[in-house]
């Protein structure tokens, strides 16, 4: 049996404001007004009622002031529309739908790539794979839309989070667009979004983002990627000057130029580099355990400063000039987005000990909480396998 048709509109925004009396009132095309006493006093809403396998079925559309009666007769419109398409057998009911709305809700980017993860991981070769690809997505996409629904998620989410590393790091960008890819394909097989993957390069990215192989060489050089370290480490080892020294051990300990270019030769402690808060970005003392290759360059070093220049500490351009004869559009500072990223996509390193290596301040309460004990070992043993990557031992 049909729910019994009544004109519609035919409550006035002046009596829905006024009403006190309890009860359900008609304002036609199943659309309710529901007036009630609770704890707070006076409630009123919205219903929508509809009838499914013979049963009357109420749907809640909000609350007054929330919902106006405008907004109102608007929702149940859209309601009335799916009802009538459910009866033809082309889609669920409003209620069905509404718990398939919060499923989505619940889904965010994080919980899908979990789930993406979990169902692909045995398919992957390397036990390492795994770790890589949330390295990945912590670094450089979950700050941006980890929380976010992945039904939300949009091609200018996706242009926000590549635009940082579209050019300076081409290769890891790359990499990152086509995992968010996998991720929200898979989001849309469980039937958490619809619609177009905002991460096709091929869609909205492609007029958002600029052609990566049409920007000049330059741009694309402000950071050398870490698979092209190795070789150019080597063409560096040749050259015998403090600024080719300093330089090979700004790579090998991931330090910024201005820690390294007046470094003290008291600030090596055995096989630790101590920095004093002085030098420091982010204002506090910060100790780098030494690989053996970073040792060996500093072994004959006994006094005074480590990486002297013409009148006192090698000059703040000196490494810079030495890189630009070498690789024109580099910076030092560059390589250590090449450490970060090496960290990310070629090792199962946690998070927090990467940033603790870069000497980078923790957001995050838990992870910081891991800086009392400053992680020696662990940064140590990530050191050391940075070092024997870049050598080639």
């Amino acid at each position: 049996m049909a729910l019994a048709r009544s004109a519609r509109n035919t409550l006035s925004p002046r009596f829905v404001e006024t009403v006190s009396k309890r009860g359900l009132y008609a304002d036609g095309g199943s659309l309710y007004l529901q007036v009630r006493t609770g704890a707070s006093g006076l409630l009123k809403s919205w219903i929508f009622r509809y009838r499914q396998n013979g049963k009357l079925k109420n749907l809640g559309l909000g609350h007054i002031p929330t919902v106006s009666l405008s907004m109102a007769r608007k929702l149940a419109g859209d309601r009335r529309t799916e009802v009538a398409l459910a009866r033809n057998g082309d889609g669920p009911f409003p209620l069905e739908l509404r718990a398939k709305r919060k499923a989505q809700e619940r889904a965010t980017f994080s919980v899908c790539a979990n789930e993406f993860i979990d169902t692909h991981k045995q398919e992957w070769k390397s036990p390492k794979s795994e770790q890589q690809w949330r390295n990945t997505l912590s670094t450089y996409v979950e700050p941006h839309i980890g929380d976010l629904s992945a039904s939300e998620i949009t091609s200018e989410h996706i242009q926000h989070l590549l635009e940082p590393i579209w050019l300076t790091k081409p290769e890891t960008a790359r990499r990152v667009r086509q995992r968010v890819k996998r991720v929200l394909d898979y989001a849309k097989s469980a039937g958490y979004r619809s619609g177009d993957n905002p991460a096709e390069l091929a869609g909205a990215l492609k007029d958002l983002l600029p052609n990566q192989g049409k920007v000049t060489r330059k741009t694309n050089f402000a950071a050398m990627a870490y698979q092209e370290v190795p070789a150019f480490f080597a063409e560096l080892a040749k050259r015998e000057s403090p600024s080719a020294l300093a330089l090979r051990w700004t790579i090998l300990t991931a330090a910024r130029t201005s820690e390294t270019r007046l470094m003290q030769a008291k600030e090596i402690q055995g096989d630790l580099w101590v920095v004093p808060v002085e030098r420091m970005k982010a204002g506090r003392k910060h100790t780098v355990p030494l690989s053996p290759a970073a040792l060996e360059l500093v072994k004959f070093n006994v006094e005074g400063w480590v990486w002297p220049g013409k009148k006192g500490p090698l000059s703040d351009m000196a490494m810079l000039e030495l890189l630009r004869g070498m690789r024109p559009g580099l910076t030092v500072h560059g390589f250590r987005s090449s450490f970060r990223d090496w960290c990310a996509e070629a090792t199962d390193v946690q998070n927090h000990v990467a940033e603790m290596c870069l000497a980078h301040a923790i957001e995050n309460a838990v992870e910081a909480a891991y800086r009392r004990g400053e992680l020696l070992a662990k940064r140590r043993d990530l050191l050391e396998q940075w070092a024997a990557f870049v050598t080639g031992v």
